[in-house]
């Protein structure tokens, strides 16, 4: 791989910052598009790399929501919570979702011990 000159790297990088695409860069300066490609990664270090994947469908404010209402009793189970939490947002969630509120949040499942029925005669 040849070094690229100062003076074209100057020109890729005023392209980009025109908002030209790689494509449009490629066919006006004669370098290829791997090569604009790792140019705007290396000089543009402070562009935001955005994540895939689906949007969530709880805001921070619905998680906040379900996680009070577990810790005050008021929803003792994921089912309760969801339920509730269906009536308020307008796109409805799973059970499964907000257990993984839950999990992300550091609560755990666990079965109920079962233990013998203690009367006062006991």
């Amino acid at each position: 791989m040849k070094p690229i000159p100062s003076a074209q790297c100057n020109n890729i990088l005023s392209l980009l910052a025109s908002s030209y695409s790689t494509r449009d860069i490629q066919n006006k300066t004669g370098v290829g598009k791997t090569t604009v490609a790792r140019l705007a990664k290396e000089y543009e270090v402070d562009k935001e790399n955005l994540l895939g994947g689906c949007p969530r469908k709880l805001s921070p404010t619905d998680q906040h929501t379900i996680l009070t209402m577990v810790r005050t009793g008021k929803a003792p189970t994921a089912v309760q919570a969801a339920k509730h939490i269906n009536s308020v947002i307008q796109s409805p969630v799973t059970v499964q979702t907000v257990r993984n509120v839950f999990k992300e949040d550091g609560y755990k499942s666990y079965a109920k011990k079962k233990m013998p029925f203690l009367s006062a005669k006991h």
